[in-house]
């Protein structure tokens, strides 16, 4: 414990190469963690063939590239707790990128940061599979994922995986998803920004997410509690946010969306949000700008208590309203769009926001 093992690398060019797969036999203990970094100033490629596994504690990572050589399979597994990769590139693989696996503990207090994760695509000639920059398996416990850029990836960029509803209803707590930039490249190729399927005490805020033309950029999906949505960018994608309970009756509740922006999304967009089984859901200033096709969508099991006020719609198509019921409505900006049943008391209509 407590061990600082320093790698020497290049100062200018591409990086000095290792090929060989890191292994971590023993883990730090808190106060003195083991740590792998690079020297200051310099390139450190490790160039892997296998899986690397981090199946240790209180490790950190810090200012290493990780190229997986293109191969089929996950380039890092980790199931330790208390592990920290800083200022690292994990890139160039087949399946996923950073996979963390629960091997019958609870994953706790994970740090990614300042970081890039990239190109993990599994693709055929003809069809494309999942292969996630980042995932996680049930369960975790304070899982954060802070000042990255997350892209090109044929599955999502963040996935929180819950296998069964049983699992979900008992799922991870403690999400931090703050300031990155999640995009694809690769089109209907890749799935979503954020595919956050169970949970607790979930924060996703300040992130950048584009490009996800084939579907929604982020979708909160099955059991969750405690979600806080807010001041994040979504755009050039074909539809923006959803949260949806899961169709055996599985209700998400306690949610906040605010201060939100989303724009020029698909052509034929199905919505800007989207709630289908949501209680207490609290929707604030937010702007959405060019949802040709629907601007709010509530359907299924529907959206019950909460609040839609101070939002500001513009150039986008009406509501699609199914399953409204005792949410306060009010004070709603509506500029070249349609708020039909989303009328309420104070609003305003117009052609010209007057950005």
């Amino acid at each position: 414990p407590g061990m600082v093992v320093v790698v020497r690398g290049d100062a200018s060019g591409d990086g000095r190469i290792y090929v060989e797969t890191p292994s971590f036999p023993r883990s730090g203990v808190p106060g003195a963690p083991i740590r792998l970094q690079a020297f200051a100033g310099e390139r450190v490629i490790i160039s892997h063939a296998n899986t690397i596994e981090l199946d240790q504690s209180y490790l950190v990572l810090e200012g290493l590239i990780f190229d997986h050589q293109n191969q089929p399979s996950d380039a890092m597994d980790w199931d330790g707790s208390h592990n920290v990769m800083r200022r690292c590139e994990v890139r160039n693989g087949q399946r996923d990128g950073i996979d963390f696996v629960e091997v019958g503990t609870t994953m706790t207090d994970t740090l990614i940061e300042q970081s890039s994760i990239h190109d993990f695509k599994w693709l055929t000639s003809s069809s494309s599979f999942d292969a996630h920059c980042l995932v996680t398996d049930p369960y975790f416990l304070n899982l954060t994922i802070r000042d990255n850029t997350i892209y090109d990836c044929t599955g999502d960029g963040l996935q929180t995986y819950a296998g069964s509803e049983a699992s979900v209803r008992s799922g991870s707590r403690g999400l931090l998803v703050e300031r990155n930039t999640i995009y694809t490249t690769l089109g209907t190729r890749s799935q979503n920004a954020l595919d956050i399927k169970d949970g607790s005490h979930i924060v996703v805020r300040g992130n950048v997410m584009y490009g996800f033309t084939g579907t929604k950029a982020v979708t909160f999906q099955r059991f969750h509690q405690d979600i806080v949505f807010e001041g994040n960018v979504i755009h050039d994608s074909d539809r923006g946010v959803e949260f949806r309970g899961d169709p055996s009756g599985v209700i998400q509740s306690d949610i906040v969306v605010a201060g939100n922006l989303i724009y020029d999304l698909g052509s034929s967009s199905d919505y800007a949000m989207k709630f289908d089984g949501v209680r207490d859901a609290r929707v604030y200033h937010n702007t959405m700008v060019n949802s040709p096709s629907v601007s709010i969508r509530v359907e299924g099991s529907g959206w019950d208590g909460g609040a839609f006020h101070s939002n500001l719609i513009v150039n986008s198509g009406a509501p699609s309203i199914a399953g409204l019921t005792n949410v306060a409505i009010s004070h709603n900006g509506w500029f070249q769009s349609s708020p039909k049943q989303l009328a309420g008391g104070g609003d305003i209509t117009g052609t010209d926001p007057r950005f």
